[in-house]
């Protein structure tokens, strides 16, 4: 897992708004950098990392709502709301990754009397596998798969979605360090 970045010395004795915003620019700074991974699905453990990322700035929105100033609460909903919709969907696709080997596993347990081994030896017949069992997994399988990919691509229609309308980016802008944002 990646570790989140360090967030910056908060200021003693400041406004909530303050350091919120050192909160938040690190922790969309966290997500942005684990983007890259939307490109290959196969990234099972960046994916992962993108989700707690989504989740952490998620929580800090949520965590800093009330402290942020009336002009920039519309981003800041919106960026909550996509914060929502990107960590539903990489759960998704962890939950497919994670519940992926156990099917598979149990198959194998499926598979195994019908094959040759120490104590038997004699080619499998055909009555020594739960091929219903297999079937079943097999379908479950594929449907996994099929909602996995399903959550990758609608992963992707929303990150873009979000770069196109420049929500984290105006995000960026109102928890902006250094101006009074």
């Amino acid at each position: 897992m990646a570790k989140p970045g360090t967030l910056p010395r908060l200021v003693h004795g400041a406004e909530v708004w303050q350091n919120a915003r050192l909160v938040i620019m690190t922790r969309l700074h966290d997500l942005e950098g684990l983007s890259t991974c939307l490109a290959d699905s196969a990234l099972i453990t960046q994916l992962h990392d993108m989700r707690i990322a989504a989740r952490r700035l998620r929580y800090s929105l949520e965590l800093f709502m009330d402290a942020v100033p009336p002009v920039h609460t519309e981003v800041a909903t919106t960026a909550l709301n996509i914060c929502r919709e990107m960590q539903d969907l990489l759960g998704a696709i962890h939950d497919a990754d994670v519940l992926m080997p156990q099917l598979v596993e149990q198959m194998h347990r499926e598979l195994k009397p019908g094959l040759p081994n120490e104590k038997n030896v004699a080619p499998f017949g055909v009555h020594f596998i739960n091929w219903d069992s297999c079937t079943g997994l097999i379908s479950t399988c594929r449907d996994v798969m099929q909602e996995r990919d399903h959550a990758f691509d609608k992963i992707n229609e929303a990150w873009r979605v979000q770069k196109e309308a420049g929500i984290f980016v105006a995000l960026a802008a109102a928890a902006g360090v250094g101006a009074d944002a």
